[in-house]
């Protein structure tokens, strides 16, 4: 929402961890945390978000799938506050609502896929399960929810 309300383009969340914006990797974001034996919640949990910003000058190799937002120091700060606001309003926010959001910006939903990690196959991103998982419709019939590994959109 944040890289969207600065520059007023769509961007779109490419489960489980990027944005995406016309159709380039603009943002990635990573976890990391621990879950207590005792409770089954996290104890705590580490959030890293990287943008790209500024020219857009990468590999060879990646060019073609990576992307940035154009733009200064000013930028940098505004869309750090930006992301900062909306960051700790979800935090309030129920799961089933920011399923819904995911849901409306998904880059993959309805797309052919490939699926590795912890699962392989091909398939179709059918919509997000009540626990973040992306449904796969696979190409044999079966359907599988996704709690981890990667996708990618690209099939060649």
């Amino acid at each position: 929402a944040a890289a969207e309300q600065i520059c007023g383009r769509r961007a779109e969340i490419k489960w489980v961890n990027d944005i995406m914006m016309d159709g380039k990797k603009l943002c990635g974001i990573l976890t990391e945390g621990a879950l207590s034996a005792e409770t089954g919640l996290f104890d705590y949990l580490v959030v890293g978000i990287g943008v790209n910003i500024g020219k857009p000058d990468f590999p060879e190799e990646i060019a073609d799938i990576a992307g940035a937002l154009s733009g200064d120091t000013q930028l940098k700060f505004k869309l750090f506050e930006e992301i900062r606001v909306n960051f700790f309003a979800l935090l309030n926010e129920t799961p089933q609502k920011l399923i819904s959001y995911c849901t409306e910006k998904s880059y993959v939903i309805g797309k052919k896929i490939r699926y590795f990690g912890a699962a392989d196959g091909f398939g179709t991103a059918a919509g997000l399960a009540e626990n973040g998982g992306l449904i796969v419709d696979g190409d044999g019939g079966e359907r599988i929810i996704l709690t981890g590994g990667e996708i990618s959109v690209r099939m060649e």
